[in-house]
């Protein structure tokens, strides 16, 4: 997944609070994932998108949490080889510093897209994913790692 410039989103996101009127739901997507595009090409309206967007937020929560719980187990593996115990303390920190830093960042943009509350919503959750996706990525990448 590529990388999304902080500047490009901004851009993005004054360029659909603009014209948001004259645009359709299937115009708003700023992420190309197949799950968004997928409930995009399904569900036409509002209502219907957003809660197919619930699903897959659902999915990616469930898919992270299966991978910081592998990464987790292979710490502990190494902690009680090792007996240091301070990697996992710091893994656990930097879940919680995640999901909170997802959820500012997430917000933000909710607050850009006021006061269309519909369209807020939905770039909240595309947002949501997008990050879930990335940080997945990242897991995946260190979860191949031999840990000593």
């Amino acid at each position: 997944m590529p990388f999304i410039s902080f500047r490009k989103v901004v851009t993005i996101c004054f360029t659909v609070f603009m014209t948001l009127p004259a645009m359709a739901i299937d115009s708003v997507t700023l992420y190309e994932v197949p799950e968004i595009l997928n409930c995009q090409e399904r569900h036409k309206t509002v209502v219907t998108y957003s809660q197919c967007l619930d699903t897959v937020v659902k999915q990616y929560h469930r898919e992270l949490t299966t991978w910081e719980t592998n990464i987790e187990l292979k710490l502990q593996s190494s902690a009680s080889t090792s007996g240091r115990r301070d990697a996992i303390a710091a893994f656990k920190r930097s879940v919680k510093e995640f999901k909170e830093f997802r959820k500012r960042d997430c917000a933000w943009q909710y607050l850009a897209m006021l006061p269309d509350v519909s369209s807020a919503s939905i770039i909240t959750k595309e947002c949501d994913i997008n990050m879930t996706i990335q940080r997945i990525g990242s897991l995946k990448e260190i979860s191949a790692f031999d840990f000593r």
